[in-house]
């Protein structure tokens, strides 16, 4: 009878057990997690709206927090097309702190565009997606 109860409770209530796995989490953040390691991404898609058409690089920061409790490492940012330049910290993210990836995007050709940034850190199976759209004018 009382694993009848208990599994009952597991079936019927998930959500008081998700609410105390994930309580800990800061809100509002995009979670990648690995064992001991977890990286927050304040977002992962970033709009940046019309743009001229070349010339003119634009910048944007794609800024993420170590919310694990080992440091981590990026392994590496690897975009998905020459158009796009990221850079990114080589040394270690300290457990707590926050680190940065800035991409350069130069478009020539008009229209809309959606381009893909992939991010890999040392220890963590899951490759991180960061998306770049808008309009070139």
């Amino acid at each position: 009878m009382k694993i009848f109860l208990i599994g009952s409770l597991l079936v019927l209530c998930p959500p008081l057990f998700i609410g105390c796995a994930s309580a800990q989490m800061p809100e509002g953040l995009t979670v990648s997690r690995d064992g001991d390691l977890a990286v927050g991404w304040k977002s992962t898609v970033q709009n940046l709206g019309e743009m001229p058409a070349g010339g003119n690089p634009v910048r944007t920061v794609f800024r993420f927090h170590n919310l694990g409790k080992s440091p981590v490492i990026l392994e590496g940012v690897y975009p998905t097309c020459s158009c796009t330049v990221p850079s990114y910290p080589k040394d270690p993210i300290p457990a707590g702190g926050s680190g940065s990836i800035e991409v350069l995007l130069d478009l020539h050709q008009p229209g809309p565009f959606s381009k893909l940034v992939k991010v890999r850190f040392v220890g963590m199976k899951e490759t991180v997606l960061l998306f770049l759209e808008g309009t070139v004018k």
